[in-house]
């Protein structure tokens, strides 16, 4: 088979059947094909024939990386219609010979989990370039027209192409990537700030974006870093005009009655999930996290504000003007207390000048438990020494996240479970320390 490949004494696309491969890519699954052993002999789960040398799937799997890159010659002349459906069919085909574990695809992650797999998975990802590249220039082409479907595989095809050998990604490439990714995520808030009596429509139409959020935000934490993937969704979060937690603070189900709210709980669960998934990453250059700390306060403080302009602040100053609720950038007041908290749990100063935004937050914010919190955050990040001895980053991240939970409830009018809160609280804490845990290579130590 690889002979005949290799002199061109066949054309595959005349021996593949290509319209049947158009048909089997149209139901999105590009993730490994299984097989079972059927009454006539071994076969993949759809039906065919373990060794059907019309399938394009037999092909890759007896050979491996060569008949991808022979099928991507058919690349440019496969019409508009046809073309997510035909590199869908490539890249199960694709993913079923060179996938390392299920557990890798199910997740999008496509680098290879071990050394010993990195070789495979670069192999894999020089096949799937091609693809990648058509759909590239079609998307830029498209511009602002092109189809959502297409969008969403051209962002699949982009961590299949280039997950194994990220450094080498050309910056054009991922820089267009990850803005569109990123856009991607904060146009969902037009979903997500709805008003309440949309609430069924609003729910449907955000399960069926929900996928592509998903692709998104793993794309963006991979490629990008975790801020870059935790900012949209902490501004979607924000967003939201409908419960997103349990009294509890949970998105989690645990309780019959107290479920969290469906399925706005995805957007805090994704928070958490990303940042377990990825801190590990990040912390390989970061070990304190320091950067995303820093990022993650700067953007709650902006946040504690006002929106007027220098003259509009001299003109107030002059004439003894007080702000109101309206006048703030983040205009609850809830919102403002438990950013102010969740800074000091940061415990980074951003710049060394964070205690500045906090101390004009203490004398000028329009209600007195604000500016009393502010006060104290402003000492506390003033005299700012770091994390203390022992104390993880990731536990400070989280804490910040449990503030923010709080707010997100708080701002809707709904007083948390004090008693549910502080346990959901631990748990999110211990899962924190077995994440972390789990994430540290052997050392050989108990």
């Amino acid at each position: 088979m690889r002979l005949l490949l290799q002199t061109n004494a066949i054309d595959l696309s005349r021996v593949v059947d290509v319209e049947k491969m158009r048909v089997s890519g149209r139901d999105g699954r590009w993730w490994p094909a299984g097989f079972s052993l059927g009454p006539n002999g071994q076969q993949w789960m759809d039906g065919t024939a373990w060794l059907d040398p019309r399938s394009f799937r037999t092909w890759v799997w007896q050979l491996g990386a060569l008949p991808l890159h022979v099928m991507a010659k058919l690349l440019q002349a496969e019409p508009t219609e046809t073309i997510v459906p035909f590199v869908t069919a490539a890249a199960q085909a694709a993913t079923t010979r060179f996938a390392n574990s299920e557990y890798g695809c199910q997740y999008e992650c496509f680098e290879g989990h071990t050394e010993e797999w990195v070789p495979t998975l670069r192999t894999f990802a020089r096949a799937m370039r091609p693809y990648f590249e058509e759909l590239d220039r079609r998307v830029v082409e498209k511009g602002r027209e092109v189809d959502p479907v297409l969008r969403s595989t051209w962002m699949l095809l982009f961590r299949m192409a280039w997950d194994a050998e990220a450094a080498d990604c050309p910056a054009e490439v991922r820089k267009r990537v990850l803005d569109a990714a990123t856009e991607d995520v904060s146009r969902a808030r037009s979903i997500f700030g709805s008003t309440p009596t949309d609430a069924t429509d609003n729910a449907d139409r955000f399960l069926q974006y929900l996928p592509h959020i998903e692709r998104c935000c793993k794309l963006l934490a991979y490629h990008g870093g975790l801020w870059r993937c935790m900012k949209p969704l902490l501004l979607a979060f924000r967003a939201l005009r409908t419960p997103a937690l349990a009294r509890d603070l949970r998105y989690w189900e645990e309780f019959a009655d107290d479920p969290p709210p469906t399925p706005w709980n995805a957007i805090p669960g994704l928070l958490n999930t990303m940042f377990h998934a990825y801190a590990g990453r990040e912390q390989r250059g970061d070990p304190d996290l320091e950067q995303l700390r820093a990022r993650m306060a700067t953007y709650l403080l902006e946040r504690l504000t006002d929106r007027w302009s220098q003259k509009e602040r001299e003109a107030a100053a002059a004439n003894g003007q007080v702000r109101t609720d309206d006048d703030m950038t983040e205009p609850v007041p809830e919102w403002r207390y438990c950013m102010i908290r969740a800074v000091v749990d940061l415990r980074v100063n951003p710049d060394g000048k964070g205690h500045r935004a906090l101390y004009w937050s203490s004398t000028h914010d329009p209600h007195p438990r604000v500016r009393e919190a502010a006060k104290s955050a402003s000492q506390s990040l003033r005299h700012h020494r770091g994390l203390p001895e022992g104390t993880s980053p990731r536990r400070a991240v989280m804490s910040a996240l449990w503030w923010l939970k709080q707010a997100h409830m708080l701002g809707l009018g709904i007083q948390p479970d004090p008693d549910g809160a502080q346990r959901t609280r631990a748990k999110e804490l211990t899962r924190t320390k077995e994440v972390e845990r789990d994430d540290k290579p052997a050392d050989g130590k108990p």
